[in-house]
């Protein structure tokens, strides 16, 4: 492997909420969560969710097939592809169907899904929760000497920005033992002639983290060590929502106040 830096687009400097190359909203806010493999992703978004829903802010988490707004062809169109992506047997080598059959899918999944389960809930004035959004399958095909100096990310040109995105830094070692199932995509066993299945996605998931540190460091991600207790890493996520949020509001004049979330622990 001779490099894992991936390709960047040149749209000037960045933000901590402004991706170059997706659409941006002035309603709703849309929060998501980057990392590695087992880092915690979805268990924060669940259980930021559930204090959020508490305290009686309007905030969605939709599942990964859809959602109850989602039209209905949208919906089973969203399952099959669904399907076909993150549906099958953990030692099943999906690698070997081909990078831009697997990349293509994704796109897809994830135009449709933005437009017909994310941006009704955003155009609803909603805090909208995800559980992971595409830069760490950007940045595993960063890892394929096959896209070295491709910009896989203008493949998903058009998709909304996020207004933050945190980014949940664990080491690979403790990820590992969170696992309970190991897919061969995650351990990256495509290119390795090891049969170390922990050594293989230790190894692995370390180079995918450096790549997603630098668009961590890129788009200002927001970091939080998510090795910690889930109530701690939730709050702290809480916390920076409802500050992102307030400030949305301050600045289109709007004087909507939040509840403290200190007694929703």
């Amino acid at each position: 492997m001779t490099s894992i830096e991936p390709q960047f687009c040149d749209q000037g400097q960045q933000g901590r909420s402004t991706a170059p190359l997706s659409n941006r909203r002035q309603r709703g806010y849309l929060v998501c969560f980057e990392g590695i493999d087992g880092s915690g992703k979805s268990a924060a978004a669940e259980s930021i969710f559930l204090q959020l829903r508490a305290c009686g802010i309007p905030t969605i988490w939709p599942a990964r097939n859809g959602a109850d707004a989602c039209p209905e062809l949208a919906e089973i169109r969203l399952d099959a592809i669904g399907q076909m992506l993150w549906h099958y047997p953990p030692d099943c080598a999906i690698q070997r169907l081909g990078d831009k059959h697997l990349i293509h899918l994704l796109v897809s999944w994830f135009h449709l899904f933005d437009v017909c389960v994310l941006r009704p809930h955003l155009d609803a004035n909603e805090i909208v929760l995800v559980d992971r959004w595409f830069y760490k399958y950007v940045a595993r095909f960063a890892l394929k000497p096959a896209f070295h100096g491709v910009d896989v990310e203008t493949w998903f040109h058009g998709i909304s920005t996020p207004d933050v995105v945190f980014s949940m830094a664990l080491a690979p070692e403790i990820a590992w033992l969170r696992k309970a199932h190991i897919r061969k995509i995650e351990s990256g066993i495509e290119g390795s002639a090891s049969l170390d299945r922990k050594r293989n996605f230790i190894d692995y998931q370390t180079n995918v983290q450096k790549v997603l540190s630098l668009y961590q460091l890129r788009y200002h991600w927001q970091r939080i060590d998510s090795s910690r207790p889930l109530d701690q890493v939730s709050a702290e996520a809480s916390t920076a929502i409802l500050s992102g949020v307030a400030d949305r509001f301050r600045e289109t004049g709007c004087n909507q106040t939040f509840p403290d979330l200190a007694g929703h622990k």
